[in-house]
């Protein structure tokens, strides 16, 4: 299987006006203002939103059985076990979450746990073939400007974490996409709950990237969603490569991280939801059971419309792409593990 993410350039439409933009900042204001009513009341009780009446259950994992359901779930993901310029990336995800000397996926209390653990492994530029071979040829010939050279002269490379990672054998077309999950805390971690095109990327859809900076309690909830070019086959594989973005509506209106944070109240110390609703009209999302984002399909091009598209469901754990491996990370060089518990995963369909 071969992904294309060749990197946007300059002129890349990377935030486009869509249906709810005039609305997001009142989205944005509606779930701080939960969270700020959480933290006055000390409310750590789960706030949910219910799928529509007539859809149907198609799916549902509450993790009960003591080990993963592998005729469900595959372990990694399947374009490669780290991230392109690992040197911007701390964290690799190998498969069954075995580094050298750890493990980072199991389920136990009835919670799928993906852990993130401080496990060094060496990558030789040689040996990267199977599902690296894809990385091989991305670090090597497709990354941002200037760093194939570098790939190209050295022979190993090492990545600090083991970030567990998981991701769905069933594909949808379109849908409601509920995870209920828990996650980890610790600075400087990069958590994600997303979709992904199976035959092709983009689509992308991502429910939430929990993202903690130096003060590991705040955790900042980044849905977002990939986009392709307007013109372009958007059934051919390439499709995208060339003027592909992401709409992340706090950048559109001019939200200033440090000044007007989006900040959830202790997702670390209980379990939030967090809801992607896909139909031929519009995409939703939804984060502690309000309504977060929406985007209107028709700005997104034919490609979250399009009847043959399919995703699948991807869980991981990781450390933040802000992540310097010679800096203070945690307590005591660095933290032993910040696991990210998963208590559900449900997926609706309209008949």
């Amino acid at each position: 299987m071969v992904y294309n993410t060749r990197k946007a350039t300059k002129t890349t439409i990377r935030y486009r006006n869509n249906q709810g933009y005039q609305n997001h900042r009142q989205y944005f204001d509606d779930l701080k203002n939960f969270q700020t009513y959480r933290e006055l009341n000390n409310d750590l009780n789960p706030n949910l939103v219910q799928p529509p009446p007539q859809y149907n259950l198609v799916f549902k994992d509450e993790f009960t059985g003591g080990q993963l359901d592998r005729n469900e779930w595959g372990t990694g993901v399947r374009w490669g076990t780290f991230h392109k310029e690992p040197s911007k990336h701390g964290f690799y995800f190998p498969i069954d979450g075995i580094g050298p000397n750890s493990t980072s996926i199991s389920v136990a209390q009835d919670n799928l746990v993906l852990d993130c653990i401080y496990d060094p492994k060496t990558y030789y530029m040689s040996a990267l073939t199977g599902r690296d071979a894809y990385r091989y040829n991305s670090l090597v010939n497709n990354c941002d400007e200037g760093i194939e050279g570098y790939y190209q002269k050295i022979t190993e490379f090492t990545i600090d974490y083991n970030g567990g990672s998981v991701f769905s054998k069933r594909k949808w077309k379109k849908g409601w996409f509920e995870v209920i999950a828990k996650c980890p805390l610790n600075q400087y971690m990069w958590t994600g709950i997303w979709l992904q095109g199976v035959e092709f990327w983009p689509p992308e859809i991502d429910l939430v990237e929990h993202d903690s900076k130096s003060d590991e309690t705040q955790v900042d909830p980044k849905p977002n969603i990939h986009i392709g070019s307007e013109g372009t086959n958007v059934n051919h594989p390439d499709y995208g490569i060339q003027h592909r973005g992401w709409l992340i509506p706090h950048l559109e209106y001019g939200f200033i991280e440090d000044e007007d944070p989006m900040t959830l109240y202790k997702p670390y110390d209980r379990y939030v939801q967090y809801v992607c609703h896909w139909t031929d009209d519009f995409v939703k999302i939804y984060t502690d059971g309000v309504l977060y984002r929406e985007y209107s399909t028709d700005k997104l091009f034919s490609l979250y419309r399009d009847a043959d598209i399919s995703m699948e469901l991807i869980l991981n754990n990781g450390v933040s792409n802000e992540y310097d491996h010679d800096s203070t990370f945690g307590i005591d060089h660095p933290f032993a593990n910040a696991p990210m518990y998963i208590e559900s995963v449900r997926v609706y369909q309209a008949p």
